[in-house]
């Protein structure tokens, strides 16, 4: 965090500085899922992938549940999550599904039709089909502020209120799994990952854990910890986006927070790494436009006929340090798609 203070001219409201290390926990993020990506690709998988898919989602769902407002009412939270989530996603989403298929098949690089810019309703996967983490939030924003807005009824039993109706939906979504049901548009997804958004809300508003406080001193043995808990519980295929988990309901949550706790922590003691902050603040950049440039990367690497592994780290350092140069542009040419600058006036 940045201590220096900042006089601000008069009738503006100071921004709230950065907490460095979260920017840490979300750029060790973005690498797991571009890694994971990558791995896809490649149809090569590292040891740890059994691991890193047990938290790497429910990072991601607890990061972005850790800074959830209600801001001055329904109104302004609609805007500011349709500047941040659903732009983004739309325009993303339409630009690999409509525009570029369409400007590809009039020189002949690839075919169109029409059913292309529908596959969001109609299937799970599509050229770019990492943006579904977008819209996905965007569904749980809304529907966890209705949950906030039951448990303010509760008083005192607010706490319990918003947990009990997150893991109500967390077994609906489970039960879907297990029975092979889908629901339109990463819906079933939602229900199962409202627990990890909750408890990061819980996390923030209801504990010091983004704040210095008495606990720091045990954080070295916590993250050993957690770190074994993770190893030993983690076992099967998690898959987040199509909603299929091959392990117990308890299980799933406990591996997700124990996961995301030990790489918060990890990014406590640090408190911000080179580059690696950089690309955890921009991550947006990152999430909604990686999945397109796997090809270029992996392909030019394999060129040097290396083995499989070398290929994929090589090709994952690469990546992340191209977003030295594609972060700058795309904020001052691609601002308002990219959550950098806002469309709506909030």
């Amino acid at each position: 965090m940045d201590s220096k203070q900042h006089t601000q001219p008069s009738g503006t409201v100071a921004p709230k500085p950065r907490i460095e290390f979260v920017d840490l926990a979300k750029g060790f993020c973005i690498i797991l899922v571009v890694l994971f990506h990558l791995q896809l690709y490649m149809a090569y998988y590292t040891p740890f992938d059994w691991m890193a898919r047990s938290f790497r989602m429910p990072l991601y769902f607890i990061l972005s549940g850790l800074f959830f407002k209600e801001y001055e009412g329904f109104l302004g939270f609609l805007k500011r999550k349709t500047n941040k989530l659903l732009i983004p996603f739309l325009a993303f989403y339409l630009l690999s599904n409509l525009v570029l298929p369409f400007l590809g098949s009039l020189v002949g690089l690839c075919s169109f039709n029409w059913k292309m810019p529908f596959a969001f309703f109609l299937e799970r996967s599509w050229p770019n089909v990492a943006i579904w983490f977008l819209w996905c939030l965007f569904s749980m924003n809304l529907a966890f502020y209705t949950i906030v807005l039951i448990a303010k009824k509760g008083n005192k039993y607010k706490i319990a209120i918003m947990l009990a109706l997150s893991f109500l939906l967390g077994a609906v979504g489970y039960t879907l799994s297990q029975k092979q049901i889908q629901l339109p548009v990463f819906w079933d997804t939602a229900c199962t990952a409202m627990p990890f958004f909750c408890m990061g809300y819980i996390m923030n508003k209801y504990t010091d854990i983004l704040r210095p406080n008495k606990f720091d001193k045990y954080i070295l043995p916590m993250i050993l910890v957690l770190a074994l808990a993770t190893k030993l519980l983690a076992n099967n295929t998690l898959d987040y986006k199509n909603n299929i988990y091959l392990m117990s309901f308890p299980r799933i949550y406990i591996c997700g927070i124990c996961g995301t706790l030990c790489v918060l922590f990890i990014a406590k003691v640090f408190k911000r790494i080179p580059f690696i902050s950089y690309w955890g603040r921009y991550s947006i950049i990152i999430l909604v436009t990686h999945y397109e440039l796997r090809p270029f990367f992996v392909e030019t690497v394999r060129l040097l006929g290396l083995p499989e592994y070398a290929t994929l780290i090589i090709s994952l350092v690469l990546m992340m340090f191209s977003y030295m140069l594609i972060i700058p542009l795309m904020i001052k040419f691609f601002g308002y798609i990219t959550a950098q600058k806002d469309v709506i006036e909030v």
